[in-house]
């Protein structure tokens, strides 16, 4: 179950659905992301919550990481942006910085550049939500457990109801999934499989 929907409250985030990041031959791949996502169906589920998301009038949001290779990309002072560096990926007009087949943003869309973990960090998207009266965000994407987990903790704390979409959802194994699924999330997000958010958008 989840709560009824108000699409013109609601945002259907996307996050980091790309070849580098989920892509058989992304500079992912290695990591086992591909794998994941194969065995988690998060493509053909967020297709599914597109569907039922845009014609229920929600707002949808993909959120792309992007690596510029100046310092826009901010210091590499973890593990994670070192290794973002050495992998040379997520280039502007790469194949690898694509949508992955699928998933790519269609007009009325938005889409929304990050070069850190967060939707949040040094993006103008809370300027968007507000702009939209977005108060609930519904997420989907890869990386549960860095670029999904880091978006749900900023977001509760900015005051938004955040829906983790579970089956929509995919990182490295079903280990680092149950990392973020069964910890400090319960107490920051509304848990949901996609048939029942795809049934409450019928609903909406």
């Amino acid at each position: 179950m989840v709560n009824p929907i108000d699409p013109g409250s609601t945002a259907l985030f996307v996050m980091d659905m790309q070849v580098d990041a989920v892509g058989e031959h992304g500079v992912s791949a290695e990591a086992g992301a591909w794998r994941h996502e194969q065995s988690q169906n998060a493509i053909a589920h967020i297709q599914a919550l597109l569907t039922a998301a845009r014609a229920a009038g929600v707002h949808v949001v993909h959120v792309h990481h992007v690596r510029y290779g100046d310092g826009r990309d901010g210091p590499t002072n973890a593990p994670l942006y070192r290794a973002l560096v050495e992998g040379g990926g997520f280039m502007p007009g790469s194949a690898g910085v694509q949508a992955v087949p699928g998933l790519a943003p269609e007009d009325g869309d938005l889409v929304v550049h990050k070069t850190r973990v967060s939707a949040f960090h040094g993006s103008d998207l809370e300027i968007k939500l507000a702009a939209l009266g977005v108060t609930r965000i519904l997420m989907t994407g890869t990386w549960t457990n860095f670029s999904v987990e880091s978006t749900c903790r900023y977001g509760a704390d900015a005051g938004y109801e955040m829906v983790l979409i579970t089956d929509a959802t995919c990182t490295m194994d079903a280990d680092w999934q149950q990392a973020s699924e069964n910890f400090a999330l319960t107490q920051l997000v509304e848990m949901a499989a996609t048939a029942d958010v795809v049934a409450a958008l019928g609903a909406a």
